[in-house]
This record gives C-alpha cells, sequence and structure tokens, in this order.
C-alpha cells in the first residue's frame, strides 16, 4: 500500500507481460532493499536520538531574546512594527 509501489501499478500498453514483470520485480527489490531500511534509520534517529534533545517548544519567542529577535526580523524584513 506504500505510495512507493505507485509506479509499477501501471505500465504503458506496449511493454510486453516479461519486461512488466521483470521491472516490477527490480523495483520492489530496490524498494525493499534500499528505501524501506533507510525510512527506517530515519525514522529511528528521530525517535532515539533528535527527539529526545529537541526541546518542547516552538517559536522564536520560546528561546532567550526571541521576542525581541523577532521584532527585529519583522521590521527587517517587512519594515513595518
Amino acid at each position: 500500500e506504500s505510495i512507493f509501489y505507485g509506479p509499477v501499478k501501471k505500465f504503458p500498453e506496449s511493454f510486453t507481460v516479461e519486461e512488466k514483470e521483470e521491472l516490477r520485480r527490480l523495483y520492489v527489490e530496490a524498494i525493499e532493499s534500499h528505501v524501506f531500511p533507510n525510512y527506517r534509520k530515519l525514522r529511528d534517529f528521530l525517535r532515539n536520538e533528535y527527539l529526545p534533545k529537541a526541546r518542547r517548544t516552538q517559536g522564536l519567542a520560546a528561546i532567550p531574546q526571541g521576542r525581541e529577535t523577532y521584532r527585529h526580523l519583522v521590521k527587517y524584513w517587512t519594515t513595518t512594527t
């Protein structure tokens, strides 16, 4: 059901049955041996290393001098206060 399998769900009419089967086999093999394992590595990194060290707040206002920085950037980029 993964979106990665979309390209092998429908082939041009000009492809032979053998070509379709071979391309599908190679494509699925590549997804399962390269794409999925790397997505798992990314998931594990985010879950185990990145998120535990990330701050729980968002936006500039949550960091030291954040409000002042935000006001400065608004004025700098929009010329308004």
